[in-house]
């Protein structure tokens, strides 16, 4: 499945990242499902009358947090919009974080960087993109990119739409 879509249209280019995992949809199923059986035997016992409310509300809270986790992670995308003067950083559908706006002129490169997800027997690595301004800033584009080819050629549309010579 290709995660990286590009359009172009007369005088800007957008590129976006979709971070959709089917196996995702599995956490957000049970998550759901054990968030429906608490509200259920809630509504249950607040006939009879209970002492574990609390308790109850907290499983919702905490099995709410999980979906909302899973959600943000697995299905949103962040776009990029290169327009003349500006790139625009931005998650869609749930802004989940702040739109990034940087002027072209004060790019100096795009690097990619590699850090390790090491968990149990697995070793992966985790790559993010950042711009590099005439300052010395670190400006963090897109982070939690699971494959280094789709780091790459989102990294390369960058380079080409600001005019930079692709240097590895």
């Amino acid at each position: 499945m290709n995660k990286v879509t590009l359009k172009k249209e007369p005088g800007r280019i957008l590129c976006s990242y979709d971070r959709f995992e089917y196996t995702s949809l599995i956490g957000i199923f049970i998550s759901l499902l054990a968030i429906v059986a608490i509200f259920f035997d809630m509504a249950e016992f607040e006939i009879e009358g209970s002492n574990y409310t609390y308790e109850k509300i907290s499983g919702i809270l905490f099995f709410g947090l999980i979906f909302l986790i899973t959600v943000h992670r697995s299905f949103n995308s962040i776009c990029i919009k290169v327009e003349m003067w500006y790139v625009t950083v931005y998650s869609f559908p749930i802004p989940t974080q702040w739109r990034k706006k940087i002027r072209k002129q004060d790019i100096e490169k795009i690097i990619i960087t590699a850090e390790d997800s090491t968990s149990g027997d697995s070793f992966k690595e985790l790559y993010s993109i950042y711009c590099i301004l005439h300052n010395r800033d670190e400006v963090l584009i897109l982070d939690r990119i699971w494959d280094i080819a789709d780091a790459g050629k989102i990294k390369s549309i960058l380079s080409e739409s600001l005019e930079f010579p692709k240097i590895s």
